[in-house]
């Protein structure tokens, strides 16, 4: 997380999307890392973007949870 709070504290966009349109909170649900997700939450990232599939946050995680 310390990566995360100099990023943050430096004025990184939270919801930046990549070119398929995830943002961080979408990698990180895919990956696990609650911490994170949490973080960027508090941050004020927006859980109800899509990627360019239509799926949000919560789409990501349940995705990640079923491919397990």
């Amino acid at each position: 997380l310390p990566a995360l709070n100099a990023l943050i504290k430096r004025g990184a966009d939270v919801d930046a999307q990549t070119s398929l349109g995830e943002t961080a909170l979408m990698q990180a649900q895919q990956r696990g890392r609650v911490a994170i997700a949490a973080k960027l939450i508090s941050c004020g990232a927006d859980v109800d973007l899509t990627d360019c599939e239509g799926k949000n946050a919560l789409d990501h995680k349940l995705q990640a949870i079923a491919n397990q």
